[in-house]
């Protein structure tokens, strides 16, 4: 299996294989690395199971079945720095429809195999993710609950919960590098029914947008073909670079639930 100088190389293997003696052996060693990558494929693919329904064994103290295939009212502030979007919205069998009450913009979505689907193609501020409560479930799961409070007075209780912006990229699809910790509080009648959810991602907003404004850059690499193009996209930039949240918060208040 050496070559002349007595080194073991790709080509004296496979000289090697050709002889009559590696002939004997090829037939072994093709189902020897056959096997090897047949165990490592099936035990990835046994680990990301795992993971998913070790995920899915973990039991919130609370009950969301009261919404989850429910018809219901719903009311969604989104606060971002200085700035609050009041939605009015509203779930009836597959369909989720959500109204701006400041300038009356209507959004519709349809709920396809437990995935929200935005049929308007108008995007929000954030992501649809936060409107399906079975996601809303998995990101809750996968977070640390961090304290329990109960309210005597109105038998309410409220949950508090901690996940960072690693993670919670993780469960939607963003490679985010940040273990910087978004806050997420839930809120639940006296039978311990969810009626509002509140998530700070401030941390994971300002990574997102950190995505966006590099692939916007990467594509302005490929448009500028001249350089009046390129300091026209300088100043743009100049004027969004510094642009970070304060504040990115999405708060959720089921309403009326209806059959």
């Amino acid at each position: 299996m050496k070559d002349e100088k007595g080194n073991v190389t790709i080509k004296s293997i496979y000289h090697w294989l050709r002889s009559d003696s590696g002939k004997k052996y090829s037939f072994f060693i093709f189902y020897f690395f056959f096997f090897l990558v047949l165990i490592i494929f099936i035990n990835t693919n046994q680990t990301s199971v795992s993971e998913k329904n070790k995920t899915e064994s973990v039991n919130l103290p609370f009950s969301t079945i009261n919404i989850e295939n429910k018809n219901y009212d719903f009311t969604l502030t989104n606060k971002i720095n200085d700035l609050e979007i009041k939605y009015t919205g509203n779930r009836e069998e597959n369909n989720i429809t959500l109204s701006n009450d400041n300038d009356s913009t209507k959004y519709n979505f349809i709920i396809e195999n437990g995935n929200l689907t935005n049929q308007d193609n108008i995007d929000l501020k954030f992501n649809l993710e936060f409107l399906n409560i079975f996601e809303i479930k998995r990101i809750l799961k996968k977070g640390i609950l961090a304290s329990e409070v109960k309210f005597p007075q109105s038998e309410k209780y409220e949950y508090n919960y901690e996940i960072t912006t690693k993670e919670l990229g993780k469960i939607l699809n963003l490679d985010l590098e940040s273990e910087n910790v978004n806050k997420i509080t839930v809120e639940t009648t006296k039978e311990k029914n969810l009626k509002l959810i509140t998530l700070d991602i401030t941390d994971f907003m300002n990574q997102k947008l950190g995505i966006v404004e590099n692939l916007k850059d990467e594509e302005d690499k490929e448009i500028d073909t001249n350089l009046e193009n390129s300091e026209n996209k300088k100043e743009e930039k100049s004027e969004t670079e510094d642009l970070t949240y304060s504040l990115f918060l999405i708060q959720i208040d089921y309403g009326e639930i209806y059959e």
